[in-house]
């Protein structure tokens, strides 16, 4: 049986970091039978023997020959992960990859003299929770937070002389601006959220059409029974103004340098390319330190070289980021669950093309702005959805670069637009077509339920 995570341990050292994971493996040692099964029906089976052999050679303190086969079974692991589509791969070859992954990450931590983790180790750890399976999840965070605690000390000692990068309100969109040697944010700003979004609309080169229509917008938060029956109940978009002012993310994400702090280490998921229908787009596995320096800070001004981190758990992956938004009370209405949330962070000119979710959709803009367009779902048949494949919820129209000849139903379809701005939050119905494009560096969370 997995251990489940446990808080308990207080990492103050590299000392009783290993000793964690000898404690941690004598608990995760036995694998369930189901695991074991899976992978003998496979004809892996040998992987199991592998597995048990790294696991002795780690408790005889061997570690060097438990990091080569701890390295081999990922290897293996790895392997399976990428025949066929992601859909159809085991789960117990992702849990597999999730063992030899701990292993290797142990073993390079109780090998090395050094007093601190390496970023290869936090990778290995990071590419074990993307890729692996749901049965050490919560020992793989678990050791992730150790790892945090080891390094807290150290990095506040070291933040008060590393040199600051530019905050978000100095990266210059036009790539006109030089290089700041002083933190700015974004904060220091004149605010915009006093004009409307269509009396800005001119400035972010958005086409004015007669079929656009301005979304309900309120200065203040509904109450439940208001947004249940008004907009819930109605299916009707609505913006909500001054909805997240008392999150810790509203503040601290406009600076670089504390993502960078927290998170700069880790392994994400990003996209590259103008959208998921291009034929150029593509994934990548990159730091998030990696991520704000070459394309927030850096970027590329051609879309097929335009890195976005989008639609990622992110939030599941590092905790400490969670603590800085909260679940905003209306995702309790006509749920079972707690929401799935999602992050979308990334340069001005990210798009996601018009498709449909099947679930309701807060959508909160933390930092930044972004152009969103909307379609009621009774417009479907004149959006030309993909008929196949896996953009059945995605329509073939480029909605701000029309081809009239080929998709010629959509000239008179009316719809909804607004720019979203910094500490507002946007209502999608289940099943209404949004549009989106950011007209900055944006930063923004998605509750579905």
């Amino acid at each position: 049986m997995q251990r489940e995570a446990d808080p308990i341990l207080v990492t103050t050292s590299i000392t009783s970091l290993r000793e964690g994971f000898v404690s941690l493996f004598k608990d995760i040692s036995k694998v369930p039978s189901s695991f074991e099964d899976e992978i003998r029906s496979s004809g892996f089976g040998w992987c199991l023997q592998l597995l048990n052999e790294c696991f002795e050679n780690f408790f005889a303190e061997d570690y060097d020959t438990a990091c080569d086969l701890a390295s081999e079974l990922r290897e293996v692991a790895w392997d399976k992960l990428h025949l066929g589509y992601w859909k159809d791969v085991s789960v117990e070859f992702r849990n597999l990859y999730s063992y030899s992954g701990l292993l290797q990450a142990a073993c390079e931590v109780m090998k090395s003299n050094s007093t601190t983790i390496s970023d290869e180790t936090i990778k290995i750890l990071d590419l074990s929770i993307l890729m692996g399976g749901p049965l050490l999840e919560p020992n793989v965070q678990m050791v992730i937070d150790w790892i945090d605690q080891l390094n807290s000390s150290t990095k506040a000692t070291q933040s008060n002389s590393e040199p600051k990068i530019r905050g978000i309100s100095e990266v210059d969109n036009s790539k006109e601006s030089e290089p700041s040697s002083k933190l700015s944010k974004l904060s220091d700003q004149p605010s915009s959220s006093s004009s409307t979004s269509h009396t800005t609309q001119t400035d972010y080169n958005i086409i004015q059409s007669p079929n656009a229509h301005p979304i309900v917008k309120l200065d203040d938060p509904p109450s439940m029974e208001e947004f249940l029956v008004k907009f819930m109940n109605t299916q009707t978009p609505v913006i909500i103004c001054s909805a997240i002012e008392n999150w810790p993310a509203f503040k601290k994400w406009r600076d670089f340098n504390y993502l960078k702090k927290v998170a700069g280490k880790r392994t994400v998921p990003i996209e590259v390319g103008k959208s998921y229908l291009d034929e150029n787009w593509g994934q990548k596995l990159v730091t998030l330190d990696s991520f704000i320096d070459d394309y927030i800070l850096n970027g590329s001004d051609s879309e097929k070289d335009r890195g976005y981190l989008a639609q990622t758990q992110l939030f599941d992956q590092i905790p400490i980021l969670r603590n800085d938004i909260m679940i905003p009370d209306y995702c309790a209405l006509d749920a079972d669950d707690e929401p799935q949330i999602n992050a979308w962070y990334g340069p001005k000119g990210t798009i996601t093309p018009l498709h449909f979710d099947p679930d309701h959709n807060l959508f909160v803009q933390v930092v930044g702005k972004k152009y969103i367009r909307l379609y009621s779902p009774e417009h479907t048949p004149s959006l030309y959805p993909h008929s196949s494949g896996l953009t059945t919820n995605t329509s073939q129209v480029d909605v701000e670069n029309v081809d009239l000849e080929k998709f010629p139903l959509v000239k008179n379809v009316n719809y909804l637009e607004c720019v979203i701005e910094e500490g507002q939050m946007l209502y999608i119905p289940r099943k209404w077509w949004h549009y989106v494009r950011s007209l900055s560096v944006s930063f923004s969370v998605s509750f579905w339920w």
